[in-house]
């Protein structure tokens, strides 16, 4: 999931200027409605309203609807009239209807006669009606309708059946049909067993909907990751060999937690047994689509100069590679039609994992298989970078760079190594350019890679089309102002005839060409003789704009880049966001020790932390406390004796690591991070929020500003920090973050004036709440500000109290 940026906009400014006109939709300064304002004013708010739903100003729309909605019943009819009409902003009068909830309760007959209403298309006798180009305004109307209906769960009752007949019908259009079939994801749990049911069914339009629209709720507020596992599970077995099964996997197994799903395992042995016996090309392209998913994310990159990091994922089955992968393409390759799209497909497929591996002459086969010429040996030297179309002959798209960029005297030379040796198949891009010099106005990162604006070789790095991105290449321009290598044998990369310009630099790592079992790896610089960070633009890593990660040509000389190494991740042995006991948990890992004659020593690490915006990542500023302690096993009895002098506390998100050091101090490996949480022991609780929802995230965190504002769905609806709080306790009374909630809203209460009722609640939690919790240590902080008559702090920062140290 994306970072939700929190910043000024121009739609900030536009709302605080509408709050300031008459019938404003600011809290208790709502427009004007027919009870206290005359009908003409009314009118006029209306049109003022809709007038924002200006096609070329799509910042102003959320806004728009806002307004409207904030009318109420005054606001009814003129929508009911946009829908009747099929104006072409019906579509937002259909949220504002939604968004009205039991006011709106007069048209809903009528919507449901317009939804109802199958259009009747003019034919002459004796022929056939022609497809009409475009929306007509009648089903223009009927999707209005039911895209108000749909949200209209409070009238599930009577909607309901309509929607099902809606869904079940074959004759009825496409887009209704699956506006039916969201309305019935939307409608809670009333209108899940019927979604449920079709989606079992046998292969259909029906079937193919209905499981569209299954997945879409399941990922709604409220739906649990176990619910949704479950239900995909079960769509799986009822057809293992289904044309939707990999489209299913991605929804059963989460992505990037370095553990196999036993589903995932269950259909790619069903999927090569298959194969073994009666080998198919179809099926093969399943199996080779379910490998890459799992194989998605985890490259290294590094990349300078840059203001942009990437991270990585473990594998999630350790046993694929691109070495597995290899036979189940070439398979499917001899068994496709050929001059079919399928056996193109392939053809591509393979040609592309050819380069990747650095087979350059397997890349040559695969394109003499597919009718193409081959790329020569003697070019090689001079190649720019890769394209992205491999549809057309390649050996007409990928051309030698630009002449000025191989017309220079001067040399860069790049050394990759791993496991002690060099590595085999790393790629290596030099580029021209500079990236625009930081605007001192601007507060926030650009987010440019070294790649942009031109583009660069890290987007999509899979040899089939398992992105929207497409699949490897260089994507931008200008491609032809670029040298491209990949590191032979000795692990070496050498360009020569370079010329004397500022340059930027792309290593692009592809872990899946390692064929030994393993989850993750991580690349390192030797920054000085002996010394090593890691290449990663963020966490105490290289700083990617600086001598050394930057080099500087100079004429007549070759340039030796900073040594590259790959190292090993170990795997902790605990899942990420596991529960532990805290009397008794015991981590452990893989024992490094064998090689080292001398012994290792291994770092454990433990952070104190808190809800945080992204549960998919560990990220260093989510940090309360930190504390180590050296040991000198592969175990570490955190329940009995704590870390570093600290123990674990109930209710508390802890994140941890493993560093292995060699008798020199010398890093030989670092672990994943795993989170871990500890229950309450009080009351019970569901386990803390760690999906991607924004809508749902717990919105106290290790640093929250007291103003900060939210917004989710379609229509970017607008969320304060106190409202969300509020709901969150409203919706979620199980919720793990309950106290962080609770502790949360004493603080904003403070901040709202009521200090008498903020300080009851914050002495409340302080002398209740469990010790050791990260909300009791809070609380009683807040507490001694409030006694010292301090003002609320405009930045709420969670505390765990001493003796931790600040993260």
């Amino acid at each position: 999931m994306n970072p939700m940026r929190h910043r000024w906009s121009c739609r900030g400014m536009v709302l605080a200027t509408l709050m300031m006109l008459p019938g404003g939709v600011a809290r208790g300064e709502g427009a004007p409605s027919s009870a206290k304002a005359p009908r003409g004013e009314i009118e006029e708010s209306i049109e003022r309203g809709i007038r924002m739903w200006n096609p070329r100003s799509p910042g102003t729309w959320a806004e728009g609807t806002e307004w409207l909605v904030s009318m109420g019943e005054a606001a009814v009819p003129a929508m009911m009239k946009l829908i009747e009409d099929g104006d072409p902003k019906a579509h937002h009068a259909a949220q504002v209807l939604g968004q009205l909830g039991a006011k709106a309760r007069p048209v809903v007959p009528r919507l449901i006669e317009i939804a109802r209403a199958k259009a009747s298309p003019q034919t002459q006798k004796g022929q056939p009606a022609s497809k009409p180009k475009g929306r007509s305004p009648a089903q223009s109307r009927r999707v209005a309708a039911m895209g108000a209906l749909g949200q209209m769960t409070w009238a599930s009752a009577e909607l309901i059946p309509m929607f099902q007949v809606i869904a079940e019908d074959d004759e009825e259009p496409e887009r209704i049909r699956r506006s039916a079939f969201g309305a019935l994801g939307y409608m809670d749990e009333k209108g899940m067993p019927i979604l449920r049911r079709l989606a079992r069914g046998k292969p259909s339009k029906t079937r193919k909907y209905a499981r569209e629209a299954l997945s879409r709720a399941l990922y709604m507020p409220g739906a649990r990751t176990r619910e949704r596992a479950e239900v995909f599970a079960q769509l799986i077995e009822d057809d293992l060999f289904g044309p939707e099964v990999p489209g299913l996997l991605r929804h059963t197994a989460k992505r990037g937690t370095g553990r196999p799903h036993p589903v995932v395992k269950q259909v790619k042995t069903a999927y090569r047994e298959r194969l073994r016996k009666s080998p198919d090309a179809e099926l093969a392209l399943a199996l080779a689509t379910i490998i890459q998913d799992q194989l998605n994310s985890t490259h290294l990159e590094w990349a300078a100069p840059t203001d942009m990091g990437s991270g990585t994922w473990p594998r999630e089955d350790p046993s694929e590679s691109f070495a597995t992968l290899a036979p189940v393409l070439t398979l499917a390759f001899e068994q496709a039609e050929k001059g079919s799209d399928l056996r193109r497909t392939f053809g591509i497929a393979l040609a592309k994992l050819r380069l990747l591996q650095g087979d350059w002459e397997g890349m040559n086969r695969a394109l003499v298989g597919l009718g193409q010429k081959p790329i020569p040996k003697d070019g090689r030297p001079f190649l720019a970078a890769p394209p992205v179309n491999w549809t057309k002959d390649l050996s007409a798209q990928w051309t030698q760079s630009d002449k000025a960029m191989r017309s220079g005297d001067c040399g860069l030379v790049f050394r990759i190594e791993k496991d002690g040796k060099g590595l085999h198949g790393v790629h290596v891009l030099v580029k021209k350019g500079e990236l625009p010099k930081p605007d001192p106005r601007r507060a926030v990162s650009t987010g440019w890679r070294a790649g942009a604006p031109g583009g660069s070789l890290f987007y999509a790095p899979y040899p089939l089309h398992g992105s929207p991105l497409g699949s490897f290449g260089f994507r931008g321009g200008p491609r032809h102002m670029t040298r491209y290598g990949i590191s032979d044998d000795s692990g070496r990369v050498t360009f020569e005839k370079l010329p004397e310009v500022p340059i930027m630099i792309e290593v692009l790592v592809p872990t899946a060409n390692f064929s030994e079992p393993g989850r993750a790896w991580e690349l390192w610089m030797e920054v000085e003789p002996g010394q090593l960070k890691p290449a990663i633009p963020y966490g105490g890593g290289v700083n990617c704009r600086e001598p050394p990660a930057v080099v500087q040509l100079k004429s007549g000389q070759t340039v030796e880049y900073p040594r590259l190494i790959v190292l090993p991740k170990m795997d902790l042995e605990v899942d990420d966001w596991a529960e532990v006991d805290p009397k008794t948990f015991v981590l452990s890992w893989p024992d490094l020790a064998a090689g080292h004659q001398d012994g290792l020593t291994y770092e454990v690490v433990m952070v104190l932390s808190g809800p945080s915006s992204y549960p998919d990542s560990v990220r260093d500023r989510q940090a309360i406390g930190r504390t180590t302690e050296v040991v000198r096993t592969n175990r570490c009895e955190v329940g009995a004796k704590g870390v570093g002098g600290q123990r674990l506390g109930p209710g508390n998100i802890y994140v941890f690591q493993v560093v292995a050091r060699d008798k020199a101090g010398k890093i030989v490996s670092r672990s994943l991070r795993r989170r871990v949480w500890t229950a309450w022991g009080y009351r019970p609780s569901d386990p803390p929020q760690t999906e991607g929802i924004p809508r749902d995230q717990c919105p106290i965190q290790v640093s929250t500003y007291f103003r900060q504002q939210f917004r989710h769905g379609f229509y970017h609806k607008r969320e304060g920090l106190r409202d969300k709080v509020v709901r969150l306790l409203n919706e979620y009374p199980n919720a793990f973050e309950r106290e962080y909630l609770q502790v949360g809203k004493a603080w904003l209460d403070w901040h709202q004036g009521e200090r008498d009722e903020a300080r009851r609640q914050i002495k409340k939690f302080s002398e209740t709440l469990p010790k050791g919790s990260v909300p009791q240590a809070t609380a009683a902080w807040l507490g001694a500000q409030m006694d010292a008559g301090a003002d609320p702090p405009r930045r709420l920062k969670l505390v765990g109290g001493p003796p931790w140290t600040d993260g």
